[in-house]
């Protein structure tokens, strides 16, 4: 619909409230700051109070409440309301004409920011204009008679769960979910980068995964990927012990070291930046899930105490999740005094420098390996899944066998294909 148009399909919004006595509002999801005429804002806004209360707001209620001067206009917007069958058809071009004029008042707030921004800072503002910008919309009303059937289709849908590479925790969980933050907490040199890749790994099976890499760079990452896909050691690697025959192995094998995985290596990142990479791995051909390692490393502002900065993360991946519709993978630090007790098993209070990342989590798994009570060193051949919490079912411990040397877990129930982290 052309700009030309958008009048007259604003007039006929309000038309269609008029002639259905409300019920129009049912199918629409616009509000009055979205119409370009204040006077078509203005008598939207009234008639959806009116509604929300019970009040009648058909044609002759309303005449009788604006004033003498809008009468004629009340009139107009009857008569274009004729058409009310196609009130979806008109408020969806309001909404869109409302969007377009959004963006285009951020483009020009973003033109007139101050020369005291740093990069980061503007990049950061440009991202919170735009999410305010698509974020104004309004909600259309959903009953539940109104959406059996989508309803139905989420729940087939669940079947499509990505399931992660280990069976038996996959009895437990179901799998990965779209919209929701799987949350992965260990004290350091417990394994979370493993399983984060791992994650990452089969997730790449089914699209693009976006992994902001906080600790690790890129090139240690990628070993970890090789090493999990061939029977090359990490140790060969990292010490310049491949072979030629190593190398020809690594770049024939280079379709199974997850091609879909991109990754993000920058040390300083906040929720614009993963945000930003997410939806870039997307616009290049599909996205499947986000892994952030790790929560505690992200980058908040300035002053901010870091458990105000860790919930803000949180809750910021959580709606990630929902709005992108993927699984989010966050590792987690774990304090000191996870450490502290007999066994040495974590709790969920030991999640470091912020219980809102419990809250937030759909799914928060703690790991742990034993230590050896004489070398203190930890287990080499099994690592613990303890399942703390889990909105969608049960909690429990999962025992899976650990492989450092190829930086894989497996799971020793299941086949050796499901099992690899391949």
């Amino acid at each position: 619909m052309i700009d030309n148009d958008i009048p007259y399909a604003e007039l006929a919004v309000v038309g269609a409230v008029l002639h259905t006595d409300g019920r129009a509002l049912a199918k629409i999801a616009v509000a009055g700051r979205d119409f370009r005429d204040k006077r078509h804002g203005d008598l939207f806004d009234l008639m959806r109070r009116r509604h929300e209360r019970g009040e009648p707001v058909d044609h002759i209620t309303m005449l009788t409440l604006v004033p003498a001067a809008d009468v004629q206009y009340v009139d107009q917007a009857f008569e274009a309301g004729w058409g009310h069958a196609a009130v979806a058809v008109h408020g969806e071009a309001v909404a869109t004409d409302a969007l377009r004029r959004r963006l285009s008042n951020v483009g020009l707030r973003l033109q007139s920011v101050g020369s005291d921004l740093d990069q980061g800072q503007m990049r950061e503002l440009a991202y919170g204009l735009v999410d305010d910008a698509m974020g104004a919309t309004v909600s259309k009303v959903a009953y539940l008679a109104d959406i059996v059937e989508e309803t139905v289709q989420y729940m087939t849908e669940q079947q499509q769960f990505v399931p992660t590479p280990w069976p038996k925790l996959n009895q437990m969980i179901g799998g990965l979910r779209p919209g929701a933050l799987y949350v992965f907490g260990a004290r350091p040199g417990v394994g979370k980068t493993v399983v984060a890749q791992n994650l990452a790994q089969t997730l790449a099976q089914h699209g693009g995964v976006s992994f902001s890499s906080l600790e690790m760079g890129r090139y240690e990452l990628h070993q970890r990927f090789i090493a999990a896909n061939s029977e090359i050691t990490l140790y060969r690697m990292k010490n310049g012990r491949v072979t030629d025959s190593d190398v020809q192995t690594i770049r024939s094998n280079v379709s199974r070291v997850s091609p879909h995985v991109a990754i993000d290596d920058r040390s300083s990142v906040g929720l614009a930046e993963i945000r930003q990479h997410a939806r870039q791995v997307q616009h290049d051909g599909g996205l499947a899930g986000i892994v952030v390692d790790y929560l505690q490393l992200m980058e908040g502002t300035p002053g901010t105490s870091r458990q105000e900065v860790v919930a803000a993360f949180s809750r910021g991946l959580k709606i990630l999740a929902r709005d992108l519709h993927v699984p989010v993978i966050a590792l987690s630090q774990l304090n000191r005094n996870s450490e502290a007790t007999l066994s040495g098993q974590p709790k969920l209070s030991d999640l470091r420098e912020s219980g809102a990342i419990e809250q937030d989590a759909d799914l928060v798994v703690l790991l742990h390996r034993e230590k050896d009570p004489q070398t203190q060193k930890l287990d080499e051949f099994s690592i613990t899944f303890d399942v703390a919490k889990n909105r969608h079912g049960e909690t429990g411990i999962v025992r899976l066998d650990w492989d450092g040397t190829h930086s894989r877990i497996t799971d020793p129930t299941a086949h050796p294909m499901q099992g690899a982290a391949a």
